[in-house]
C-alpha cells in the first residue's frame, strides 16, 4: 500500500552538497537524495547500505519544499554563509598521533611548506525544508520507526549542522493529509516558501544533480538525477 512519509528539515544550518571538492564544499539550494538517503541510513545504523536498501530509497517519489524565516519586518533572513577552515597546521611531527593528521600528497609525502590546507564550507542559513517520500509504505513505515527512535544522531548534512525540529512529522495515506500538515507547520512557523523540487516532469528549471546512489560489488558511486525546481522568490538574492 502506497504512503507518504513527511521529513522536516530544520535548523540554523544546513548543507547539502553534490561535487564538491576537498578545497570548496558548495550546497545547492535544498536536500539532496543522496544526502536525505544518508541521514535515513544514519538513523537505522546502516554504514554500508545495500543495492536492495539503495532501489528501494530511490523507487520512491521524493517531492521538497523550501521555507526562509523572516525577520520582523516580514523580510526572508535566509542566506548563504562560507565559514573559513584550515585544516593540518601547528601538528608535532614527532608525535606519531599528531603526525597521522598532516595533509599527505597521494603519494604519502609530506606536502611543501607547512601542510595546512585551506578549506571553505557553504551552509544555507535560516531554511526549512518539508521532504514527502510516497511509495512502498512497508519500506516508509520502516523510515518512520527509525526517525523516531534513530541509532546515531542525525544531521543536517554535517556534524555542525543541528536539527532545530522533529524530523518525522507523520505517515499518511496520501499527499492530500502530507500537505495539509505541513502547511500548518509553515503557519505555525511563520515562514515564506522560497522553491519546490520535483521530478524532471514537473515544472520550473530543470536541473542535474549528481545524487543518485549505487552500489557496485560494495563501492559506493554516484549518477545524476534530474529535478525540476520552481522559484516562489528570489532565491539567489536570499543567498546574499
Amino acid at each position: 500500500m502506497s504512503k507518504s512519509l513527511l521529513i522536516w528539515l530544520e535548523g540554523p544550518l544546513q548543507t547539502w552538497g553534490d561535487s564538491s571538492r576537498f578545497g570548496r564544499r558548495e550546497t545547492v539550494d535544498f536536500p539532496t537524495a543522496s544526502g536525505l538517503f544518508g541521514l535515513l541510513n544514519a538513523a537505522q545504523g546502516i554504514s554500508h547500505p545495500t543495492e536492495e536498501e539503495v532501489e528501494a530509497f530511490y523507487s520512491l517519489e521524493m517531492s521538497v519544499d523550501g521555507y526562509s524565516k523572516n525577520d520582523r519586518y516580514g523580510e526572508s533572513v535566509s542566506t548563504i554563509i562560507t565559514d573559513y577552515h584550515t585544516v593540518g597546521g601547528g601538528f608535532d611531527e614527532s608525535n606519531p598521533v599528531e603526525a597521522l593528521r598532516i595533509p599527505k600528497k597521494s603519494d604519502g609525502k609530506k606536502v611543501t611548506g607547512t601542510g595546512t590546507r585551506i578549506t571553505r564550507r557553504d551552509y544555507l542559513q535560516s531554511r526549512a525544508f518539508a521532504v514527502v517520500l510516497t511509495g512502498d509504505g512497508k519500506v516508509l513505515d520502516q523510515y518512520s520507526k527509525a526517525l523516531c527512535e534513530p541509532v546515531w544522531d542525525l544531521y543536517l548534512g554535517r556534524k555542525c549542522c543541528i536539527p532545530t525540529e522533529f524530523l518525522f512529522q507523520g505517515l499518511f495515506d496520501g499527499h492530500l493529509q502530507s500537505d495539509e500538515k505541513v502547511n500548518e507547520l509553515v503557519c505555525a512557523k511563520g515562514l515564506s516558501k522560497l522553491l519546490s523540487v520535483r521530478v524532471a516532469a514537473g515544472e520550473g528549471e530543470l536541473r542535474t544533480l549528481n545524487d543518485r546512489i549505487f552500489v557496485n560489488s560494495n563501492v559506493k558511486r554516484y549518477s545524476t538525477r534530474t529535478v525540476a525546481i520552481q522559484e516562489f522568490g528570489d532565491v539567489n538574492e536570499d543567498m546574499g
